[in-house]
């Protein structure tokens, strides 16, 4: 009784509609999209000091301070070149999973239907069979590999292996 409590909930905007009355007095802080100087500093970083101006500035351009959009951008620049930049985030996500081989997207499809976590064991039962489990998990591990994915909590079930896109983009293109 003489010790504070700091609860630190983050959410999106429209956590208000969807939260009961005693947890529903918010305190805003909205995050800033990233700065120009700052979203240069990063491509430039993971680019290398030979990265091309112009396609710097496309990139910094085209993602307009969106932290995922700038990280997917970068990947996308680093591995086709920055011919083809996608127009949108969800294209970007898509782009990026159709590179992968087809049974990384097969995975990727059948986790997606759980939402944005995904159980190891629901995934083989998923592929009826026609995956053993060691090769689930090892396409599971190569998606977290390839941050597609992340290692969950697995707090849940038993403790069952679960696994959490990176981004809720990424499942919907996935499921899409």
């Amino acid at each position: 009784g003489d010790r504070s409590l700091f609860v630190l909930a983050l959410a999106r905007p429209e956590v208000r509609e969807v939260t009961p009355r005693p947890f529903a007095s918010f305190a805003e802080l909205p995050i800033e999209p990233i700065g120009k100087r700052a979203a240069e500093r990063l491509v430039r970083a993971i680019l290398g000091k030979d990265a091309d101006l112009v396609t710097i500035e496309r990139i910094v351009l085209r993602a307009g301070g969106n932290a995922f959009y700038l990280e997917e951008l970068v990947r996308h620049v680093a591995e086709h070149g920055d011919g083809s930049l996608p127009e949108t985030v969800i294209a970007m996500a898509r782009s990026r999973l159709d590179a992968l081989e087809p049974e990384a997207r097969r995975v990727l499809r059948v986790g997606s239907v759980f939402g944005e976590r995904m159980w190891e064991k629901g995934v083989a039962r998923l592929l009826g069979g026609s995956r053993s489990p060691e090769v689930v998990r090892e396409w599971l591990e190569a998606l977290v590999a390839r941050e597609i994915l992340e290692p969950g909590r697995g707090d849940r079930f038993g403790g069952e292996r679960d696994f959490v896109f990176r981004h809720a983009l990424l499942r919907d293109a996935a499921y899409a």
